[in-house]
């Protein structure tokens, strides 16, 4: 039991780029191009346009009905904070004027976490692990000065916007395939497609230094409950369906039974009533024949 899953960092989403997030999504992806998901549940052919970014994607893949769940993960790192960084940190719907941190990256850290995000300081680097599901992706606009690096490209001066896409991972509880000549440029997989791979509970392993392994430690479990639950539902209506056939057979042996006491049992209640009305008409007619018998004794008897 597992997590079957596709993923990939391509040429069109998870990338570092020393421009907006809008420009360096899907730009090698052409217009109107499509990829096929073949999933548990249904087939569906998936549209996608140049600049949609990874979110756009995965929400057109969620409400294909596939039984594939699509999602975006961003992972990255932000280092070399200094105080003389102008830039604006965005994330999601959320901005971080760097200037404000003074170089303090474990501050900016934490205010990373309560906004929603897993951003965790690092103090052996002195940068921040970031990782976010369902995000656009994370991007520094405006740097004029400073040398705060995001990714593996710094900000500042020449890179006066920097960003880095999230990711676009798909996963299911059961096998599943895309395919399509686009599917490179999306999931950096053969472009005649591919087979979702099965991380397995067998195989968690949360050794790692960041959040990365927990974090899909996390989905293969959730995956694997997904699993459970499902044999669960199937083994439930099963059980239903003896439940009623159970108690279908039982009602039907109660009504034959009492079909075949009405045919063979007597009636105790009707029989003596029967029997009572009989012997009083007996005893009646018993009665009106003495006296009949009597009658030409007394005609006798006044003749006499």
């Amino acid at each position: 039991m597992g997590n079957n899953a596709i993923s990939g960092a391509s040429a069109g989403y998870g990338v570092e780029a020393t421009d907006t997030l809008a420009a360096s999504a899907t730009t090698n992806v052409a217009t109107d191009a499509t990829f096929a998901i073949q999933g548990p549940t249904g087939n569906a052919t998936i549209g996608i346009t140049e600049g949609d970014l990874a979110t756009a994607t995965a929400a057109a893949i969620n409400s294909a009905n596939t039984g594939v769940k699509a999602e975006t993960t961003l992972t990255t790192t932000l280092s070399n904070l200094t105080s003389a960084d102008d830039g604006t940190l965005s994330i999601g719907g959320d901005d971080f004027t760097l200037n404000d941190y003074n170089g303090d990256m474990k501050k900016l850290a934490s205010d990373m976490a309560k906004a929603g995000y897993d951003a965790t300081y690092n103090t052996g680097t002195d940068a921040i692990d970031i990782s976010a599901k369902n995000v656009d992706g994370i991007q520094i606009t405006g740097a004029g000065a400073g040398t705060a690096q995001l990714g593996a490209v710094v900000a500042g001066g020449t890179n006066e916007n920097v960003s880095v896409s999230a990711e676009l991972s798909l996963s299911s509880s059961e096998d599943f395939t895309v395919t399509g000549a686009t599917v490179d440029d999306i999931l950096n997989i053969a472009a005649a497609g591919g087979s979702s791979t099965l991380d397995s509970v067998a195989l968690i392993d949360i050794s790692g230094t960041n959040a990365d392994g927990a974090q899909s430690a996390i989905e293969v479990i959730d995956a694997a409950l997904g699993q459970i639950d499902s044999q669960r539902a199937d083994l439930g209506a099963v059980q239903n369906r003896f439940g009623h056939t159970i108690s279908n057979l039982a009602n039907i042996s109660e009504n034959v039974s009492a079909s075949r006491s009405r045919i063979q049992d007597t009636d105790f209640a009707t029989e003596t009533a029967q029997m009572t009305k009989n012997q009083i008409l007996q005893q009646a007619g018993t009665s009106i024949l003495a006296q009949a018998n009597q009658l030409p004794q007394a005609a006798l008897s006044l003749i006499g």
